[in-house]
């Protein structure tokens, strides 16, 4: 089987465990660990990757190119809760239609992005992002634009779950709150996007439900956003940046999915596990969600029954690692040479001499003393 073979099927159909049995631990790791704005490839499936960005107002297309003709254009919208005053849902599904589109144009398969946290002050770091400070206004404007977006096959990851509402210290933040209040107010948000936009996809938030990273909060992630709103998308971390934001933590709370790492942190920890069952088990569930996603995404376009995956370096890579190469190369060889001509001088005439004359040298002055 491969990936194209899973388009279409739902994701509790049979096949998906014979195409995930087909996959190696390495590439589980890579899947999982390694997803800077990207989907990565998996050969042994011919699962083709994605390329992903960030757009809770618009895809952020000034980030692509390095040069006039490489950089794409988008639209840029209002912020969040400008949008929100409308209560206008027609606008927001037109919104989203042009968003998806964008990304289309793009070639983008996931969108970090809306933002579905709620305004708590005035002065958050984030608000711009936000809709409003109503759990319900929030989730049904949402909902409208995340059901556009999707349309096009572009999937939305909401961001960030749950209980962002500053920028400043926002790393490690503990919340305390009642049950009542985060299923009321700070996760009504996200439910209706779920439940009514057919959302795909979530961004896990820096902070923690009291002491529990919302990434590593099993009853969230699985409790509530799997097993009570029915989700069977991909959850991607904020950029990974502190320990906490771990692999093994939230891949075991079922929720986290895979990592936006920008090093290799996580790629890095992942290997240790490889013949840990219940970890091994909680990653194939991972990758079973990631690549249900991408199964049914823009990703899939121009992939066919008979496409070949193929793992091709950019010229300007492989011109890099040919300098290295011979600069590290020829450092050894100049090293080798070094030590050589070293040695020869040793059994030289002129070596012994030296060394004798510094011998008297040190008797004269030790006699002197």
């Amino acid at each position: 089987l491969t990936l194209y073979d899973m388009i279409g099927k739902d994701y509790d159909d049979a096949d998906w465990d014979t195409l995930l049995d087909q996959r190696t631990y390495d590439e589980m790791v890579t899947l999982i660990g390694d997803s800077f704005h990207w989907t990565m490839p998996i050969k042994s499936i011919q699962a083709p990757g994605s390329r992903d960005e960030n757009g809770p107002q618009g895809l952020t297309a000034s980030l692509f190119g390095n040069t006039d003709k490489e950089k794409l254009t988008a639209t840029a919208f209002t912020s969040e809760d400008v949008m929100a005053a409308t209560f206008n849902t027609d606008i927001m599904t037109e919104i989203g239609k042009v968003i998806g589109n964008n990304c289309l144009s793009a070639g983008v398969a996931i969108l970090y992005g809306p933002g579905n946290n709620i305004h708590r002050t005035p002065y958050g770091g984030r608000n711009f992002e936000y809709y409003s400070e109503d759990g319900f206004l929030s989730g049904k404007m949402s909902a409208y634009e995340v059901a556009a977006i999707q349309e096009k096959g572009v999937h939305v990851v909401m961001k960030h779950f749950a209980l962002n509402d500053c920028e400043q210290d926002r790393i490690g933040l503990g919340v305390w709150l009642s049950e009542q209040a985060a299923r009321e107010v700070y996760l009504k948000a996200f439910q209706d996007v779920f439940e009514e936009g057919n959302a795909n996809g979530t961004m896990v938030a820096y902070t923690r439900w009291g002491c529990i990273w919302s990434g590593g909060n099993k009853g969230l992630m699985t409790g509530i956003m799997r097993n009570e709103w029915g989700s069977n998308g991909l959850t991607i971390t904020d950029n990974v940046l502190n320990p906490y934001v771990n692999g093994p933590d939230g891949v075991m709370a079922g929720g986290v999915t895979t990592y936006d790492a920008m090093m290799p942190y996580v790629t890095k920890e992942l290997p240790a596990y490889k013949n840990d069952p219940v970890m091994v088990t909680a990653m194939r569930e991972a990758c079973h969600h990631d690549l249900y996603v991408l199964a049914n995404s823009v990703a899939m376009n121009g992939v066919g029954e008979n496409t070949t995956i193929k793992f091709v370096q950019p010229k300007l890579l492989v011109i890099l690692k040919t300098i290295a190469t011979i600069g590290v190369v020829g450092f050894i060889l100049s090293l080798v040479m070094f030590i050589l001509k070293k040695r020869k001088f040793k059994k030289s005439e002129e070596y012994t001499s030296y060394m004798a004359w510094k011998k008297e040298l040190k008797q004269n002055k030790q006699n002197k003393q």
